[in-house]
């Protein structure tokens, strides 16, 4: 069995991916889920359908959130036109990682491209009088504000792109969401990290999805650098998919974009074993609450209850002792 990676090894293969990727991300004007999305758009595509892919996008889509609420055959018929042969696939990992990143996270930049830091509203701070006890009139205590009610400053709303506190924009423009990669291995952006991860002798190989994340997190050390390292590893794979070829073959096949596959599902029971049997998986059931595999042929046992039907009332026999009785209407 091949030794994990050290915090050094980890730190140095960090560093490495900083001068290979990191100029490019800097002038990047991209948001992080448009670059996170990358790896899953550049599947099976070529250049030429995949600068076709984003302008369709862009052309039909207000941002990423709409992509994510949109019906499949929406997508599927964008992905159609720019020529993607695998557009089912493509459509539903694409909202797969979109869902993943709207469940995990509060403040997203679901924009395509990142919000301008300079066009932000500056919060006004307001000064305490010097006496509390003497009360504040409502005009001098809150910022300006429109004196008709419902009322809504268009201009300033067509002028102020942005329209958030600094804080806030600099939040959704981090690369905070790109925690989700270590989530779950199904993922394409998650094996694409792998990829790199393998390439920098920072994973061994043969090991499982589940494995290989938990091992190249464990050798990342703090969830920042965490975060950085899944944000270049999806650059520098950008930059030069074709190069990573290799390291996919080694992964194996890749799990279906549909079934769960973090760490938290194993660990819980969530993916159960079909017993070499065809068709849907059975839920398995807590191991606390003693009680197995739900049957599809098992019936709940219910207790005897008057059955109405129409003129007769019977009770259902319940034991060998109990008979049968009607009572029929006069």
């Amino acid at each position: 069995m091949a030794k994990q990676a050290s915090l050094a090894q980890g730190k140095a293969a960090l560093s490495k991916l900083e001068k290979q990727a990191g100029s490019a991300l800097a002038r990047d004007t991209r948001s992080a889920v448009t670059r996170l999305m990358m790896p899953v758009l550049m599947d099976n595509t070529s250049q030429t359908a995949l600068g076709r892919v984003l302008r369709e996008l862009r052309t039909n889509f207000v941002d990423w959130n709409e992509v994510r609420i949109s019906e499949a055959r929406e997508l599927i018929a964008v992905f159609s036109r720019a020529g993607v042969k695998h557009a089912n696939s493509m459509t539903r990992q694409l909202q797969l990682c979109l869902k993943d990143v709207f469940e995990q996270h509060n403040i997203v930049n679901f924009e395509f491209e990142r919000l301008d830091e300079t066009k932000c509203v500056k919060v006004e701070v307001v000064e305490q009088p010097e006496n509390p006890e003497t009360p504040v009139p409502r005009e001098e205590g809150l910022p300006s504000h429109a004196t008709i009610s419902g009322f809504v400053d268009g201009e300033r709303l067509l002028n102020e792109t942005t329209s958030l506190p600094l804080k806030i924009v600099q939040a959704k423009n981090s690369d905070r969401i790109f925690n989700v990669v270590w989530e779950n291995p199904a993922r394409l952006h998650a094996r694409a990290v792998w990829a790199v991860g393998l390439s920098l002798n920072l994973v061994a190989e043969g090991l499982s999805p589940v494995e290989a994340l938990n091992d190249l997190r464990a050798c990342l050390g703090k969830s920042e650098e965490q975060e950085r390292f899944a944000a270049l590893a999806i650059a520098r794979y950008e930059k030069s998919p074709g190069s990573f070829a290799k390291y996919f073959e080694k992964m194996g096949e890749a799990p279906p974009a549909d079934e769960d596959k973090t760490a938290f599902a194993v660990t819980l029971g969530l993916m159960p074993e079909n017993n070499g049997k065809k068709g849907p998986k059975e839920p398995v059931m807590p191991r606390a609450e003693r009680m197995g595999r739900v049957s599809k042929r098992a019936k709940p046992k219910l207790a005897a209850e008057p059955i109405q039907s129409r003129g007769s009332t019977r009770t259902k026999k319940v034991t060998k002792k109990q008979t049968t009785r009607v009572t029929r209407k006069a």
